[in-house]
Order: structure tokens, then C-alpha cells, then sequence
């Protein structure tokens, strides 16, 4: 019975960290279209790839995948901001 409450804990715990890593693929998503915004302004990519193309689908797949394989519910903001840049090894951001 002891380890009742510690069992308890633990898995509040781990829902914490799910929530805090769902926040941030959030985040990382929301980022795209910005970043995409800066690429099209500095002529890295066309109208169509910046709203519409394949490129920007692909981008926030990458971007998700990147961000559930490298965060553990620790990340920060500013982490999950320099994964699109990261992901396409980006000289333009």
C-alpha cells in the first residue's frame, strides 16, 4: 500500500510531461508559417511551397517528428522555435 502514492505521482507526473510536450508540438507547428514568411521574403521558397506546396506540409512533419524524438516534456520555446531552421538546415532564418 505504500507505494500507492508514489505510483499516483508518478503518473500525474508523466501526464504532466505529455501535456508540456503536446504544448510544444503545438508551439513548433504554430512557428512554421512565420518562419515559411521569412524564407518566401528572402527568396528561399516560391509563393505556392510557402502556403500551399508539399514543402510546407513536409516541413511541419518533419518538424513533429523532430520535436517528439528529441524533447522529453523539458524543452523550451526557444528550442521548439529553431527546429524548422534545424530541420532543412536553414541559412535563411
Amino acid at each position: 500500500m505504500r507505494d500507492a502514492p508514489r505510483e499516483i505521482e508518478e503518473r500525474k507526473a508523466d501526464k504532466e510531461r505529455q501535456a508540456r510536450e503536446a504544448t510544444l508540438i503545438e508551439y513548433g507547428i504554430a512557428v512554421i508559417p512565420s518562419y515559411l514568411l521569412k524564407l518566401k521574403h528572402k527568396g528561399g521558397i516560391s509563393d505556392e511551397d510557402s502556403w500551399e506546396g508539399d514543402f510546407s506540409a513536409d516541413l511541419k512533419e518533419s518538424v513533429r517528428s523532430k520535436i517528439e524524438a528529441q524533447l522529453s516534456g523539458d524543452g523550451t520555446a526557444r528550442h521548439v522555435e529553431m527546429l524548422p531552421r534545424e530541420t532543412t538546415g536553414d541559412q535563411w532564418w
